[in-house]
């Protein structure tokens, strides 16, 4: 926290991540969309793939100062409970926007992609992230998986919907040691939801890292990659088009990761991601191929 005094009254403002909780975050985001939703929509057309001209470049290079200032002052009217339009035509305003880029900028950025887990000497010491890995001794489930992409599925970055999801992502992934991921986990009427609300930005940042880099590893195998058929298609294509319950329902008919005392879809769940892809992927490799040789067969006849 960095001390600032502003007409005789004194703020502490945070400038590190770990210093904000994800409530805190949400509300001060849903004040950033309030005020800065039209600049930040323009700023995304101005920064789509055409070319700009110079009328272009010289308003998108206005309008990106201008968020700095603005998103500066929203920042501090959520810690100071100021109004927002009497800090931007306050005397204060370099000190406002200095002490936001010192730190508080950080909270509005994507986090790194190898952003490590710190929680050592915290309350939340006890909870711990898998490794981020896809291979045969990740503890990862498919269920985790599937809760996560389904939590994440259609929200783009840092909008409201965005940053709930990602309460979910840190239900699902960042538990006590050796504790199982059980969906009731995610009930928004549980004490686990309600705590979560306090969690540190540092640590959420963490869990989004994870999953990201979860995610991008899975895309490696090869039910990922695009069809050897005429007429194949993705397999995120078609997630996206049919839902990822349609996939899990698929594996649990298949019944291959049916255990004792569950039905085939729990089964399913229950099966290590890693298995998931490994079988899937090697179903659809087998079927292209089996599918090609039969094609070939039809041509070699056809030409007898």
């Amino acid at each position: 926290m960095i001390p600032i005094e502003i007409n005789g009254a004194k703020y502490d403002i945070p400038t590190m991540l770990e210093e904000v909780k994800l409530y805190q975050f949400v509300e001060v985001n849903n004040m950033v969309t309030e005020y800065l939703s039209d600049i930040q929509d323009r700023l995304t057309e101005l920064n789509g793939p055409e070319e700009l001209d110079l009328h272009e470049q010289d308003e998108k290079a206005i309008l990106e100062n201008e968020l700095v200032v603005k998103m500066s002052c929203v920042y501090f009217s959520y810690w100071t409970k100021i109004d927002y339009q009497v800090l931007l035509e306050s005397m204060f305003l370099n000190t406002i926007m200095t002490t936001y880029l010192l730190g508080g900028f950080m909270l509005f950025q994507s986090p790194p992609e190898d952003m490590k887990l710190y929680a050592g000497g915290t309350p939340w010491s006890k909870f711990v992230l898998p490794e981020p890995k896809v291979e045969v001794h990740s503890p990862v489930t498919f269920g985790e998986m599937l809760d996560a992409k389904i939590a994440i599925q259609g929200y783009r970055d840092l909008d409201e919907g965005y940053w709930n999801s990602a309460k979910d992502l840190c239900l699902i992934f960042f538990r006590k040691k050796k504790e199982k991921y059980s969906i009731d986990l995610k009930d928004e009427n549980g004490i686990r939801y309600k705590e979560f609300d306090n969690l540190p930005m540092h640590i959420v940042y963490a869990v989004i890292s994870f999953f990201e880099r979860i995610n991008s590893l899975s895309l490696e195998f090869p039910l990922y990659f695009d069809s050897n058929l005429p007429s194949g298609q993705r397999v995120s294509a078609h997630m996206a088009s049919f839902g990822w319950y349609n996939f899990l329902k698929s594996i649990a008919n298949k019944k291959v990761f049916d255990v004792a005392g569950l039905n085939s879809i729990d089964s399913a769940r229950a099966a290590k991601w890693y298995d998931v892809l490994l079988y899937a992927s090697e179903e659809k490799l087998y079927s292209e191929a089996n599918y090609l040789d039969e094609e070939e067969k039809a041509r070699q006849n056809k030409n007898k």
